[in-house]
């Protein structure tokens, strides 16, 4: 059973710990699982990305424990761009498409952009991924 598994984030780690104590797949199906997430960094929690931001936690700090394991297949910094769910397949925007028997989107939250005037300001930012907090560094104080 090929599984593709879009995200990297506390969702994915929970499914693949929950694959990897599951007795119904075989230690081959196992083997088949992709990870694809545009992000290219191990997995993190978003919920310390303040403290990440004022340097009170480092990057070691906020990066996910993985005890599953599996050795996925992990393609980072490649963003799905669309499920052709007839086809049981996923296409990246590099145009490479992964089938898949299972799939699960784990793919996380993006901020809210609310409708103020002057939100597309410079000096005005919105973060919810390590690689936005360390575009703002070099902003701060």
């Amino acid at each position: 059973m090929k599984i593709v598994i879009v995200g990297n984030g506390a969702a994915a780690i929970k499914a693949l710990e929950a694959i990897a104590t599951h007795k119904a797949m075989s230690n081959a199906d196992k083997g088949r699982i992709t990870i694809v997430s545009r992000e290219r960094t191990a997995p993190y929690s978003p919920m310390f990305l303040v403290d990440y931001l004022t340097r009170e936690l480092g990057e070691e700090d906020i990066l996910l424990g993985e005890k599953h394991g599996l050795s996925p297949h992990r393609l980072l910094g490649e963003k799905v761009i669309r499920v052709e769910n007839s086809e049981n397949k996923v296409v990246l925007e590099n145009g490479r498409q992964i089938s898949y028997d299972r799939l699960l989107i784990a793919s996380g939250a993006s901020a809210l952009k609310p409708p103020i005037k002057g939100i597309d300001k410079e000096g005005v930012h919105f973060f919810n991924r390590l690689g936005d907090v360390k575009r703002l560094w070099p902003e701060l104080p």
